[in-house]
């Protein structure tokens, strides 16, 4: 169930980049969901919360965004330490956005 949602989040993100504005009064919540998704023990649930996290740093309003930067850098840094490399390396490609916002 996780896994879907996930895939389903992320699937609106890549067919939606160009306006994330409907997201922003649920931000919060939204982010503290994405923060627990990328804490996952599955594999496929913790990579595409990590790609959610990197459209949400990259294409959402850096206004908004601002006071949720912080927990979001925070979980991306405990990521650089995931005994999987591709979690590595999506982590470390999002810091090097996240760290300009």
């Amino acid at each position: 169930m996780r896994s879907t949602a996930a895939e389903e989040i992320l699937r609106i993100f890549e067919s939606n980049t160009h306006s994330l504005e409907p997201l922003y009064p649920y931000l919060d919540d939204f982010v503290k969901l994405l923060l627990k998704l990328m804490n996952d023990s599955n594999f496929k649930i913790t990579i595409n919360s990590l790609n959610i996290a990197g459209f949400l740093v990259n294409y959402a309003d850096k206004n908004k965004l601002g006071p949720y930067i912080q927990d979001i850098i925070q979980a991306l840094l405990q990521k650089l330490g995931d005994s999987k490399i591709a979690v590595r390396q999506i982590a470390s490609q999002i810091l090097s956005v996240a760290a300009k916002v």
